[in-house]
């Protein structure tokens, strides 16, 4: 009678494949954590520069429809965040050609550097001025 004996031991190819998954599936985790926190700075740079974009915006149409025909607006300045400093500029220009009333073209453009990258995010918004009638 023979006695088979087993070896219950790993053999050098299923040891080498096995790195080799572990490697790739550390690989991808790594550049999934680094992806995920350039998002997550880049959405915590918008939401900082969101209530100054619709502040700005707010201001433009208030002042164009206060002033009317000569509301041409363009401002410029920086803004320092928490994290960088952000350049904004703003510019309202008139878009209709009626006599009674005026529409203004609101455009902000706010960019900021995020690395070796440059950011940029666009707002556009529309005042009305309408002539008061003169008794």
């Amino acid at each position: 009678m023979m006695l088979k004996t087993r070896n219950k031991s790993f053999t050098l190819i299923e040891i080498l494949i096995s790195a080799v998954v572990l490697s790739v599936g550390t690989i991808l985790i790594y550049e999934s954590f680094f992806k995920l926190i350039d998002v997550f700075s880049y959405y915590r740079d918008y939401l900082e520069i969101h209530s100054l974009a619709e502040n700005k915006i707010w201001e433009a149409q208030e002042y164009t429809s206060r002033n009317g025909p000569e509301a041409e607006v363009y401002y410029e300045g920086t803004f320092s965040g928490s994290s960088r400093d952000f350049l904004w500029k703003l510019q309202a220009a008139k878009e209709s050609a009626d006599p009674t009333f005026s529409l203004y073209k609101i455009n902000l453009n706010i960019e900021w550097n995020y690395g070796q990258k440059k950011k940029q995010l666009f707002r556009e918004a529309y005042a009305l001025h309408k002539e008061k009638k003169k008794l």
